[in-house]
C-alpha cells in the first residue's frame, strides 16, 4: 500500500507541475498531460502486476504450508502404526514361543529336552525327573604276533593275526526319578565275537549280542551316605574303577584282566565327602553278572567286597581320568580294596581252572594303589594280589601277585605320550598244564607298552595308539574272575618258554 501512495503522490506532483506550467506553455498542454496519464497508467499496471505476483506468492506459501502440515501429520500417523505393528509382532512371537515349549512337553509335567554335560537329556520342568542318554564307540585295528616258540608243537597256528573290530559299542541311560536322591544307570554293551582257546582243539565262541553291563538303583541317604542295589562295576581295582571312556591306553592292562572282579550283583553301602570315599557290599561273586536267583547250582556261598580311598589334594573328577590335560590342578590320591568269596563246594561245581573265583575254595583278593595328576603329567601305580586257599583235597594255596605302573605327558595341548609296565607272578600249588592255559598255571611275565594319544575333540573324539611287548609267557586265557586276554588283543601262550609276544593297536573313540 505504501507503493500505491508513493505513485499517487508522484502523479499528483506531475499534475500540479503540469497545471502550473500550462499558463506558461499553452501549446504543450495536451502533450504533457497525455504523457503524464501514460506514466500513471504504466505505474498502475506495474502495481497491479506486483500485487498479482504477491498474491500468487502468498497462495504458494499457503499451499506449501498445508502440504508440510499434511506430511507431518501423515508421518506421525505412520510412526504410531509402526509401533503398534511392532507390539503386535512381539506378542505373536511370544505366543509362538509358548506354543513351541508346550509342544515340546512329553508329559503333563512338562519334560524338556536339553544338552547336559554333552549328553542328550530329558528333564521335567520341576527337575524331579531326568533321563540322560549317552554312550561310546571304540573302533579298533590290532596286530598280534605270537612266535612259534610260544605255541605248543601240537597246537601250531598263525603267528600273525590282524584285523578290525568294535571293542565297545555302548548305550548308557542314567538319571533320577521322584527327586535327585533316587538315581539309576543302565549300560548296554554290544559285544563282539571273541573266540577263546579252551583246550586242545576246543574253541569257545562268544556270540555277538547285546549284553547288560550295569543296571542299578542308588538312594542318597544324606550326609554323604548312600545305598546301591542291582548290578554295577565293582569298586575293586583302580584300573577298573576308571571308566573305559577315560583310559590312557587302547585297553586296560593284562594285570587288570587277571585280577579284576569286573561286574557284580548285590547291595552296597557307600560314603563320600571331599576327602574320603568308601564302599562295602555283599554280592554274588566277582565276574558274575546277569544271574538269576534260582538255578541248577549256586555259584558262590558268599562274597564280600569293599574299597576306601583318600584324596590328599585336588578334585575327584580329575582323579577319575587316567590322563591329565594341561591346566589340570595338582591331585593326589591313595586307595585300597578287597574281594573275599567262597565258591560253592558241591559235586556240580568242580574246579574250573578258567574261573578260579567260582571254584570250590576261598579267594581273597586285595589291592593298593596311588594316583598323581598335575598340569599335563599323570602317573598311577597299583599292586594286586590273590590267595586261593581252602581248596578241596587239601591242595596247597595258589598265590598270585601283580603290579602295574603307567603314566603320560602332554607334549602339546592335544597330544599325549604314554608308557606302562606290568608284571605278574603266580606260584604255590599251581598247575603246569601249559597246553591248557589257566589262571592256575605257574607263570611270570612282564609287558612293556608305549603309546600316543591324540585328543582330536577333547575327550569326545580321540585317537589312541600303542604297542606292547611281553617278556615271558601269558599262560592264562581267562583271569581269576573270568576276564579274557583276547579283550586286550593278546593271546594265551601254550608253552612254558614263551616270550616276545607283540601287540600293536590303533583305535578311534567317539563318545556322546
Amino acid at each position: 500500500m505504501q507503493l500505491t501512495s508513493i505513485i499517487s503522490c508522484v502523479g499528483l506532483l506531475c499534475l500540479c507541475t503540469s497545471a502550473v506550467a500550462l499558463p506558461q506553455s499553452p501549446p504543450a498542454e495536451s502533450t504533457d498531460l497525455q504523457r503524464a496519464i501514460r506514466e500513471i497508467e504504466a505505474l498502475r499496471s506495474r502495481l497491479d502486476a506486483m500485487e498479482s505476483r504477491h498474491q500468487t506468492d502468498i497462495e504458494a506459501m499457503q499451499r506449501r504450508h498445508d502440504a508440510e502440515l499434511t506430511a507431518l501429520r501423515n508421518e506421525s500417523g505412520d510412526r504410531w502404526l509402526s509401533q503398534e505393528r511392532a507390539a503386535e509382532i512381539r506378542e505373536v512371537v511370544r505366543e509362538v514361543m509358548v506354543d513351541a515349549v508346550s509342544r515340546a512337553d512329553l508329559t503333563s509335567g512338562g519334560a524338556r529336552t536339553q544338552l547336559e554335560s554333552g549328553n542328550f537329556a530329558f528333564r521335567s520342568s520341576d527337575g524331579n525327573f531326568l533321563l540322560n542318554i549317552g554312550g561310546q564307540i571304540q573302533a579298533r585295528y590290532a596286530y598280534n604276533y605270537q612266535g612259534p616258540e610260544n605255541q605248543a608243537p601240537t597246537q601250531q597256528g598263525e603267528t600273525s593275526l590282524y584285523g578290525f573290530g568294535l571293542r565297545r559299542v555302548q548305550l548308557i541311560f542314567r538319571g533320577h526319578v521322584l527327586d535327585p536322591s533316587w538315581t539309576y544307570r543302565i549300560q548296554m554293551n554290544f559285544s563282539q565275537n571273541n573266540p577263546t582257546y579252551q583246550g586242545p582243539n576246543t574253541i569257545q565262541q562268544t556270540v555277538n549280542g547285546a549284553v547288560l553291563d550295569m543296571a542299578f538303583i542308588r538312594k542318597d541317604l544324606g550326609d554323604g551316605f548312600g545305598v546301591t542295589v542291582g548290578q554295577w562295576r565293582s569298586q575293586y581295582n583302580y584300573e577298573e574303577l576308571v571308566s573305559s571312556r577315560h583310559q590312557q591306553f587302547v585297553e586296560r592292562s593284562m594285570i587288570s584282566q587277571y585280577f579284576t572282579t569286573k561286574f557284580i550283583q548285590g547291595i552296597q553301602l557307600e560314603y563320600g565327602d571331599d576327602s574320603w570315599r568308601a564302599w562295602l557290599n555283599t554280592n554274588d561273586g566277582g565276574g558274575n553278572r546277569n544271574l538269576g536267583i534260582a538255578g541248577v547250582n549256586q555259584i558262590v556261598e558268599w562274597a564280600f567286597a569293599g574299597r576306601a580311598q583318600y584324596k590328599f589334594i585336588g578334585e575327584w573328577d580329575d582323579l577319575q581320568h587316567y590322563y591329565a590335560p594341561r591346566g589340570t590342578p595338582l591331585g593326589v590320591m591313595v586307595g585300597a580294596a578287597f574281594n573275599w568269596q567262597r565258591g560253592q563246594s558241591s559235586a556240580q561245581n568242580a574246579f574250573n581252572g578258567d574261573f578260579i573265583g567260582n571254584s570250590p575254595g576261598v579267594n581273597a583278593s586285595w589291592t593298593a594303589d596311588a594316583a598323581f595328576r598335575f598340569d599335563g603329567f599323570s602317573m598311577s601305580g597299583a599292586i594286586l594280589g590273590n590267595k586261593y586257599y581252602s581248596r578241596p583235597g587239601g591242595e596247597a594255596p595258589l598265590n598270585s601277585i601283580g603290579a602295574v605302573v603307567q603314566g603320560g605327558y602332554f607334549v602339546t595341548k592335544d597330544v599325549e605320550l604314554t608308557a606302562r609296565w606290568e608284571y605278574l607272578n603266580v606260584s604255590g600249588g599251581t598247575s603246569s598244564d601249559y597246553a591248557n592255559p589257566s589262571a592256575s598255571n605257574a607263570q611270570h611275565f612282564s609287558i612293556y607298552t608305549a603309546g600316543l594319544n591324540w585328543y582330536v575333540g577333547g575327550e569326545w573324539v580321540k585317537v589312541n595308539m600303542d604297542a606292547g611287548l611281553t617278556v615271558g609267557g601269558i599262560n592264562f586265557s581267562n583271569g581269576i574272575y573270568n576276564q579274557s586276554v583276547n579283550s586286550g588283543d593278546f593271546r594265551a601262550d601254550t608253552t612254558s618258554g614263551a616270550t616276545g609276544q607283540f601287540v600293536a593297536r590303533l583305535q578311534l573313540v567317539l563318545m556322546f
